[in-house]
């Protein structure tokens, strides 16, 4: 029961949870966005979201049926974290970390287009590299409710396959890892750096909490890897992970720069 509740129940809940978040994201973004920039909260809609088809994924993918099918699935899911989610967290960071500037570089298209260019091209290696690794699939539970027979079939990565999960670990740890860790060195700064006597008093506490949200999912996601790799197993401790780091996101995002637009924003989500 417990690898049912873990691979079906807790991701639906936890994308479901993002899901709410990403939308309240957008019903606020008016509210916020002559301080903070509108593509700051455009990319923390498209974060959140785009976590939660993550997790939306994990159940389908387990009960999609039997091998190509979960393969087809992790791709996707993986696709979306690698070439999509870790790209939006760095852009949202660097326009935060840069919100006090009329022009900066993570404005021009060029640099956008370039930051995604590179970790689509990791995706897509990750797709082949997954494609090779992989050795079938097999069944991960078995149920039998009201006669009705569900089963679970999930990649054979570990028994049989493995032949080049090693690279699936490094591309991971590129992005998102990887991305995410410079996205929180860089909100980390802008917190300690930050003047104390701006009129914008709450905006070290938002990038604190950011940069706690990147820095809980990298644990959560980094282990999650290394026992994958090193245990030959899977566990899905990144939902946990995922949940916390979400979590704080969201109350970063929902507080406001100031503490006077507290009632503002009262007023105007009553």
């Amino acid at each position: 029961m417990s690898t049912i509740i873990g691979n079906i129940f807790i991701p639906i809940l936890v994308a479901f949870i993002y899901f709410i978040m990403s939308f309240y994201i957008k019903k606020i973004q008016p509210l916020r966005v002559l301080i903070i920039g509108e593509k700051t909260y455009s990319y923390a809609f498209w974060i959140f979201f785009s976590f939660g088809l993550f997790l939306i994924g994990r159940p389908i993918q387990i009960l999609c049926g039997n091998h190509p099918a979960p393969l087809i699935i992790s791709n996707i899911r993986e696709f979306i974290m690698i070439a999509f989610l870790a790209p939006c967290v760095l852009l949202t960071i660097l326009n935060q970390f840069f919100f006090d500037q009329e022009h900066h570089f993570t404005n021009s298209k060029r640099f956008i287009f370039s930051i995604f260019a590179f970790c689509i091209l990791l995706g897509i290696f990750f797709i082949y590299v997954n494609i090779t690794s992989i050795a079938g699939s097999r069944e991960v539970f078995k149920y039998n409710i009201l006669n009705l027979e569900i089963i679970g079939f999930d990649g054979n990565w570990f028994f049989g396959g493995h032949k080049n999960f090693k690279y699936l670990f490094i591309i991971r740890l590129i992005s998102p890892i990887f991305i995410m860790l410079i996205s929180g060195i860089l909100i980390f700064y802008k917190a300690f750096t930050y003047p104390a006597n701006s009129i914008y008093q709450n905006l070290p506490k938002k990038f604190f909490l950011l940069g706690f949200s990147i820095l809980i999912f990298i644990i959560f996601l980094l282990a999650t890897g290394l026992l994958a790799y090193f245990n030959k197993s899977q566990t899905q401790w990144y939902y946990l992970g995922g949940l916390l780091s979400g979590i704080l996101g969201f109350i970063s995002v929902y507080i406001p720069p100031k503490n006077f637009v507290i009632k503002n924003d009262v007023k105007n989500n009553i």
